[in-house]
């Protein structure tokens, strides 16, 4: 039932894009300017002195496909940390409460469910403070980065590794997966203003292909391995990797935008 839900969810994103897109094409839209938001035509238009725009130039039209091929080497390289980095939250969300209830709570499943509530309930608090503070010191990819390396880190020390405390590490992927939901504002600044909508509809089809197939890889590992070394050592590698995919981001803005790059720039300051 997952697998369809998550399913309809990416087709219907994909349908939602592709609307947007066509309507959005010959929409007027909205420039930031001094502090006040000017409303501006996509295309200038030729008016005679009644105001009459019988000859306005027409905006060319585009479909969504024709969008995703216009988008920059970043857009895509950036779905691939999504899918890396933040494609291991649900699996883990899934298996959180059999896992801790083997390691460290055998006869007490009430407990093993809610402990990990820890995490949950720093990201409310924290997430919108982290946000706030990105657009007023930039770095994102650096941020990213970091918080990769720390899920890596504190994933394979639970789950592989093995630690006799469990709650100081929930409080750190709380913070680090805090931290990580820095990766979706980065897409509108990569794309086009044309192309919001497919840009969001691409991130959630990313998404969801991640927390629909990762799942199923992750039922398979416990499968080979009951004691959850192995599913969660793939979660760690893969925070790893996405480690080093935003690494390998941060040096194409360079290459592309110049020094500082689009995503390392701050809304504000």
């Amino acid at each position: 039932m997952s697998l369809v839900v998550c399913a309809v969810s990416a087709l219907m994103a994909l349908a939602l894009a592709k609307v947007d897109h066509s309507v959005g094409s010959n929409a007027p839209k909205y420039q930031a300017l001094g502090g006040a938001y000017e409303l501006r035509e996509e295309n200038s238009r030729e008016t005679d002195n009644v105001g009459n725009s019988s000859n306005a130039a027409q905006p060319e039209k585009t479909n969504f496909f024709q969008s995703l091929r216009s988008f920059s080497p970043l857009i895509w390289i950036m779905s691939v940390v999504v899918l890396l980095v933040g494609g291991i939250v649900v699996p883990f969300m899934v298996i959180h409460t059999e896992f801790f209830k083997y390691r460290w709570y055998p006869n007490d499943a009430e407990t093993a469910g809610q402990i990990m509530a820890i995490p949950d309930a720093m990201s409310v608090v924290l997430v919108p403070f982290f946000g706030l503070a990105s657009d007023y010191i930039g770095r994102r990819p650096h941020i990213i980065g970091i918080a990769s390396l720390l899920i890596g880190i504190d994933l394979f020390i639970i789950g592989v590794l093995g630690t006799a405390t469990l709650i100081p590490w929930l409080i750190l992927l709380g913070f680090a997966f805090s931290l990580v939901t820095l990766l979706f504002p980065c897409f509108p600044k990569l794309a086009d203003k044309e192309n919001t909508g497919a840009v969001f509809g691409l991130l959630a089809v990313v998404r969801n292909f991640g927390w629909t197939v990762l799942p199923m890889i992750t039922a398979q590992l416990i499968v080979w391995d009951p004691t959850y070394s192995l599913a969660l050592l793939q979660f760690s590698l893969s925070a790893f990797t996405g480690a080093g995919v935003t690494y390998a981001v941060w040096k194409l803005d360079r290459f592309y935008n110049g020094t500082p790059g689009i995503l390392e720039k701050p809304e504000f300051g």
